[in-house]
């Protein structure tokens, strides 16, 4: 039995972590990919569990104080998951960056497409230059620009959109 003064113990909190490790797992693991995900959110959980154990007031059934924790835990493991890169980039990556001729042909690319849709302005263009030619992160050119790297994502994903719609 779990004893749930208004400031537990740290006898009840090992309890707690004996008793909830196996159930904790099975949510964790319905929810992941890997079970390397599946480690790293548990060792989050129970870390915030246990620095959040003193003010646990006992209201309500310990294990869905732990599945909120678990919850939580959760959608920030999905935050910060980083995008992976293609492998077919890879060589261009290692040898840092895009070919000269990849370079040149996009240049070109960009200076048949801006002439014959007459639609990019200068931001779009630069935008374009920076990030899907040149291959900079939206973060490196919101540094540069002073915004935020999701006003770059969505404004680049919206130039693609356009670029799409004036091509076909």
């Amino acid at each position: 039995m779990i004893q749930t003064s208004f400031f537990p113990d740290l006898a009840s909190f090992e309890t707690l972590l004996r008793t909830q490790a196996v159930p904790m797992r099975r949510a964790a693991m319905a929810q992941l990919r890997s079970p390397s995900e599946v480690d790293d959110v548990l060792q989050d959980m129970w870390l915030a569990a246990y620095r959040a154990w003193p003010s646990y007031r006992g209201e309500g059934a310990p294990t869905a104080w732990l599945r909120t924790i678990l919850r939580r835990q959760i959608i920030d493991h999905r935050r910060r998951r980083r995008p992976t890169t293609d492998l077919s980039t890879a060589t261009e990556l290692a040898a840092g960056g895009p070919s000269a001729e990849a370079v040149i042909a996009a240049r070109q690319s960009l200076a048949r497409l801006s002439t014959n849709s007459g639609q990019l302005r200068g931001r779009d263009r630069m935008l374009l230059e920076r990030c899907l030619v040149d291959g900079s992160s939206p973060t490196t050119v919101a540094r540069d620009l002073g915004a935020s790297p999701v006003t770059i994502r969505v404004a680049v994903h919206r130039l693609r959109r356009r670029l799409l719609a004036a091509v076909a």
